[in-house]
């Protein structure tokens, strides 16, 4: 029997691991945003009275986001701005409210602004990186996110993004490095060792390909995952296990009318004894 293959769901997994939420936002606050809560607590009296207000209209800000009021936040970071146009920290955030309400283009026009002024902030280039994939611009996405990585190779976040969209580009084997980065600086991404698993499979690399997605599986029980294994299993010549995890994917929900011809010829297949 042929190996059963469909199509990998890269291309979701990449709108979703790109994609611009409120987790992302605060959660994985900027490196600029801890600076300015730093200073902010460690030298009030210091701070120019222009700066303090321009740090105490962004903290004002993050605290909208938290809240969910989007409007009032880009409003806020604005004001911040304006108050103190050297706030990098603003600069960060305000694109990031832009990216959330769909005004990409802004946040293109900003921060090129400040990545030009500022070339060696990699936050910056991440961000805008970040908002020329919003915008469908993913070849200028790319260019952003290889010169953040040239500023600091560790940048949070950005080797899987990077990564997703060499995938999209079919530059496998620069996904594959990339991907590798991030699940070892962060080994809980699950969404990258996901990815990183169907990459495996591509490359022809089946027993990577289920050591990875066992991994992946570990965390998070997923329908495509499944698939992937399975097919990496039939690849290794282990019909048994690549049934199981065929099955498996079918009870997760899996939609594809070839899936359940495949799991009936695995079942005969192994009734008989031929694995």
């Amino acid at each position: 029997m042929k190996p059963y293959r469909t199509r990998a769901l890269l291309a979701l997994a990449a709108h979703a691991a790109l994609t611009i939420t409120l987790v992302v936002l605060l959660l994985c606050p900027s490196p600029h945003y801890a600076l300015a809560q730093s200073n902010t607590a460690a030298s009030n009296a210091k701070i120019a009275p222009q700066v303090q207000r321009s740090l105490e209209l962004n903290e004002r800000g993050v605290l909208a986001v938290r809240a969910r009021e989007f409007s009032q936040a880009e409003e806020l970071f604005t004001k911040a701005l304006e108050v103190d146009s050297r706030n990098i920290t603003a600069v960060f955030n305000l694109a990031g409210m832009y990216i959330t309400n769909k005004k990409e283009a802004a946040a293109v026009t900003l921060l090129t602004k400040y990545s030009a002024e500022f070339p060696k902030d990699a936050g910056l280039r991440a961000r805008l990186g970040d908002a020329f994939f919003g915008s469908q611009q993913p070849n200028k996405a790319v260019e952003a996110y290889e010169a953040a990585l040239r500023t600091d190779p560790k940048y949070p976040g950005v080797p899987a993004k990077l990564a997703t969209l060499y995938a999209m580009q079919n530059k496998i084997d620069k996904a594959a490095l990339l991907y590798e980065r991030a699940v070892k600086d962060n080994p809980k991404d699950v969404q990258s060792l996901k990815n990183l698993s169907s990459i495996y499979l591509g490359l022809g690399k089946p027993q990577q390909a289920v050591s990875t997605a066992k991994k992946a599986l570990q965390m998070s029980a997923s329908a495509e995952v499944y698939v992937t294994l399975g097919n990496a299993y039939q690849e290794l010549r282990d019909d048994k296990n690549a049934l199981n995890a065929f099955q498996r994917a079918k009870e997760l929900g899996y939609k594809d009318p070839d899936l359940a011809k495949v799991i009936e010829g695995l079942t005969e297949k192994t009734k008989k004894g031929m694995t």
